[in-house]
Parts: C-alpha cells; structure tokens; sequence
C-alpha cells in the first residue's frame, strides 16, 4: 500500500489533465482512499465531456479553469466552444452546490468557509 506523507495531496498542470484522464481519475482516487483529507488539484483548460468529469468529480478537491477568450476565440484557436468550458464550470460550481446541500438546515455561508470539497478556480486572460 502507498503511503502518502509529508504531503497536502497532488496538482496535475503543466499537461492538461483531460487528457490522460484514466491515469488521473485512477491517482485521484487512490489518493483519496489513502487519505481523504490530502488534496487533488486539476489546473485545465475546462474541455472535458460530461461523464468522465462526473465520474472524476468526487475525488477532486479544486479545478484551475484559465479562460482565455470569447467564443470567437475558442472557434478561431481551440477548434472548440466557448460553452464547453462553461459547462464544465457549471457542472462543477453544480456538484459543488449539491455537496453543500447535504447539510440541511444549516446556514450554508459557514459550510462554504469550512469546506474540504471542491473549489473552482477560474482566472480571465486578456486575450481579445
């Protein structure tokens, strides 16, 4: 068994994570059953279908989403849609909502500041 020490948890960036997902989602969740509390981060550019960002969500603790243009952008340079990284946002700030959710009855602003669940990241680069 893997020990983990020393460590808050592990960032995928520099390569983006989406693409070698089954190597990420299967690190993501060795990670958390070693350890819940250690920390995964994914620094993306937010182009991930649906069902595997579903599947990798429960072991992600925070998404760095770099939106870097319009849609006129994405088109012209990705070769993608502007709504396909927005989705992937809203899809997470949803799963978000949903875990903040599971505490009823309570005012959720305190749960927010104590959270060890997901946080988005999103930084806006000047590209237009």
């Amino acid at each position: 068994m893997m020990v983990i020490n020393n460590n808050l948890g592990l960032a995928f960036t520099y390569n983006e994570p989406s693409i070698w997902y089954e190597y990420v989602y299967d690190v993501c969740k060795a990670i958390k059953e070693i350890n819940k509390d250690h920390k995964t981060v994914l620094v993306t550019n937010g182009f991930i279908c649906e069902e595997p960002l579903i599947k990798l969500l429960p072991y992600v603790d925070a998404l760095n989403i770099d939106l870097k243009g319009n849609d006129k952008y994405y088109k012209k340079l990705c070769f993608g849609a502007l709504k396909d990284v927005e989705n992937t946002i809203k899809m997470f700030l949803c799963y978000l909502q949903s875990f903040i959710n599971t505490f009823p009855n309570c005012h959720r602003r305190h749960y927010y500041n104590k959270l060890s669940k997901p946080i988005v990241f999103i930084k806006l680069i000047n590209t237009f």
